[in-house]
């Protein structure tokens, strides 16, 4: 059974059967698909939960009353005089969007849907602003020295004398500043009384607040606040002993990174962001990576040669799911569903290939592989095809069709191959009556295998290899062909 299934079944064990899933990011930078896993993990428990007939509702926190951290390597340099203030004070970069934080938000959260995900949106700073967090605030403060004591404990690390749960922002310069005692101090020397200053809780604190405001029962997070005496471990007592509110059910998840580059990291500029993967990937796809795979198991994205396989991958699934195997491989794909799935049998190698052969009219080519040729889904895969020969795709997936014939030396042999090959096209032959021709026709002459299909390729394309014979060579004009590999055999009558 699907691992979604076991958490959610947990979750409604813990918790009964009313739920809210919550899932969150701070907007410091571009969101990327390292981040998409929060959210789409929290969407793939919001339906298991509602697949198992109990209620679930789904939220997603921006935490934009944090503060920008430093100027990130994507930042002009004059944004030094913003650092420390809150992330929904700060100017856009580009001066687009009223905020720094909506900078980034706007683009992720326009992209959620077509993603299949429709969350509720809540922001950190309306929620402070609004006043849902002042009997949060209260309560910390009045119990500030039982909830260092709990920090102190599970962390191991002393807190500074003064310390309160509580971070200003310094009413002169608008930064987060330091609060000590009943005052605080920002780094450029100002003062002012806590008590009157607007702020928000530290991390380990506004964390279980945000549970009991929101009411939530399930949540996914990443293994940095899972660790020993990180955030969650300090969360669910502060929680528990100074909220009176029982933690969330933990779904833990790894990491994803980018094959070649390490882990997905804005601030490092390892970062594809879910709207550019759109242009390669499908919803379903890029939900069913993430399905398909334990939250727990780190996910290395290979946009190169990784990319056919798995659309391959997902097809597979998708059949299984049509033909309602119970599987791992079809629930993951059930969960991963954005709308209708219109049924389709064009392999992504094949629309690569397609969009190769005849870049102007790759629906030609289809319909003489007898292949689907008409819906969104069949031009959205091409589209994606297209974009993935020009932006992902490795050399040996690369190819073009010689317009002239090539100049290339052939061994007698090799021109028997050409021969037989217009011989299966020329009686109607598909892509595996051409495959096997190749085959058996090395076989018999007892050639090379790898000499024998690059002498399809150099008569069409002009070098030693390209891309799986066959599927291609039926994908050409068929009169083409025929013309081509006699000509280049030496037994064309013309």
């Amino acid at each position: 059974m699907h691992w979604a299934h076991p958490e959610a079944n947990d979750a409604i064990e813990e918790r009964g059967t009313e739920h809210v899933v919550a899932c969150g990011i701070s907007p410091s930078g571009p969101i990327h698909y390292g981040n998409f896993r929060e959210v789409a993990t929290a969407d793939l428990l919001n339906r298991a939960i509602q697949r198992s007939e109990a209620e679930s509702d789904l939220i997603w926190i921006s935490d934009d009353f944090d503060p920008l951290r430093k100027v990130y390597p994507f930042l002009p340099e004059d944004f030094e005089e913003h650092v420390g203030k809150p992330l929904s004070e700060v100017p856009d970069p580009d001066g687009c969007h009223d905020f720094y934080s909506r900078h980034f938000e706007e683009p992720f959260l326009e992209t959620l849907p077509v993603l299949g995900v429709e969350p509720e949106v809540k922001r950190a700073s309306e929620m402070y602003a609004s006043g849902g967090y002042s009997d949060a605030v209260a309560t910390a403060l009045y119990r500030t020295d039982e909830i260092a004591a709990i920090i102190e404990e599970v962390t191991g690390r002393q807190l500074p004398k003064g310390w309160r749960p509580f971070n200003p922002i310094c009413e002169e310069c608008g930064r987060f500043a330091d609060p000590a005692g009943d005052e605080y101090h920002c780094g450029h020397g100002h003062t002012g009384n806590l008590s009157e200053a607007r702020g928000k809780l530290p991390w380990r604190v506004d964390w279980p607040a945000r549970w009991k405001i929101l009411g939530v029962t399930v949540e996914p997070f990443g293994k940095d606040h899972a660790a020993s005496g990180g955030s969650y471990d300090t969360g669910r007592r502060i929680a528990r002993q100074v909220f009176g509110y029982e933690p969330p059910h933990p779904v833990v998840y790894e990491q994803i990174g980018l094959k070649g580059e390490g882990e997905m990291s804005s601030s490092a500029g390892v970062a594809v962001t879910p709207r550019q993967l759109l242009r390669v990937m499908e919803p379903e796809l890029m939900r069913f990576v993430i399905a398909s795979t334990r939250p727990k198991k780190h996910i290395e994205l290979d946009l190169g040669h990784g990319l056919p396989r798995l659309y391959d991958e997902v097809d597979r699934a998708e059949e299984a799911w049509r033909n309602d195997d119970p599987g791992v491989e079809a629930t993951a794909f059930a969960l991963s569903t954005v709308n209708d799935v219109d049924e389709m049998d064009l392999p992504f190698s094949h629309a690569v290939n397609a969009v190769q052969v005849d870049p102007d009219d790759p629906l030609k080519v289809l319909r003489r592989t007898h292949h689907s040729d008409h819906g969104p889904r069949v031009e959205g895969r091409l589209r994606r095809a297209r974009n993935w020969v020009e932006d992902y795709a490795p050399e040996s997936f690369l190819f073009s069709v010689q317009e002239e014939t090539p100049d290339v030396e052939l061994t007698g042999e090799q021109k028997r191959v050409l021969e037989a090959v217009a011989e299966a096209v020329e009686r109607g032959g598909g892509g595996d009556e051409v495959q096997n021709a190749i085959y058996e026709t090395g076989n018999s002459l007892d050639m090379a295998l790898g000499d024998a299909f690059a002498a399809v390729y150099r008569a069409l394309l002009g070098q030693d290899d390209g891309p799986r014979a066959g599927p291609f060579v039926a994908a050409l004009d068929r009169d083409f062909v025929i013309k081509r590999f006699r000509d280049v055999a030496g037994t064309s009558d013309g």
